[in-house]
């Protein structure tokens, strides 16, 4: 009887070691997962500049979901980053205004989506300036017209500079503000 007393000590101490081994090789994989998402997926990026007020203000801290765009194509309203191909290493943020295949134009400070004012648009005012949107622009199957919410401090799809983004040139969706804490939440 001592012996088999001794035994289940010996298992017991063989359980512990096991759940905690258990627990350790569990904490690896969640951090190594964690990692992933965080350099693979969800990147964190940097509010620069005006060009977002009122929603976003300069040196908020937001994150960059890279992977499902890829299957979610960017819908209307939706807050992207962009590298121009022409300024590479130059990451843009703006809010997709027009979609592949419609026409966009800017007259008399209101937004135009296939000859249809824009309802419920997030810029912030009349837009003074309509730059090359002056004329109907014709997007192709593959680019987006973005804008910023603040369009007197933007440099968008207005002007040639930047002119409409491709496909290709987008980094990903914004879907999360996570600095300041009083402003934490959903991207929408």
């Amino acid at each position: 009887m001592a012996w088999s007393g001794f035994r289940r000590a010996g298992s017991g101490a063989q359980g512990l070691i096991r759940k905690v081994l258990h627990a350790v090789t569990d904490i690896i994989l969640v951090v190594i997962l964690a990692l992933f998402f965080v350099e693979y997926i969800f990147t964190a990026h940097t509010v620069r500049g005006h060009s977002m007020e009122p929603y976003f203000r300069n040196e908020d801290i937001v994150l960059c979901d890279s992977l499902t765009f890829h299957v979610l194509k960017p819908g209307r309203y939706d807050v992207i980053l962009f590298e121009k191909e022409s300024q590479e290493g130059q990451v843009y943020m703006k809010r997709v205004t027009g979609l592949p295949g419609e026409t966009v134009l800017i007259k008399d400070g209101i937004i135009y989506i296939d000859g249809a004012p824009l309802k419920d648009s997030h810029v912030n005012g009349n837009i003074q300036l309509a730059g090359i949107a002056e004329k109907e622009i014709l997007l192709g199957e593959d680019e987006y017209f973005v804008m910023g919410d603040n369009p007197e401090s933007s440099g968008d799809s207005r002007f040639s500079s930047t002119g409409n983004v491709k496909i290709s040139e987008i980094k990903g969706r914004i879907w999360l503000r996570v600095s300041p804490l009083s402003s934490i939440g959903l991207v929408h």
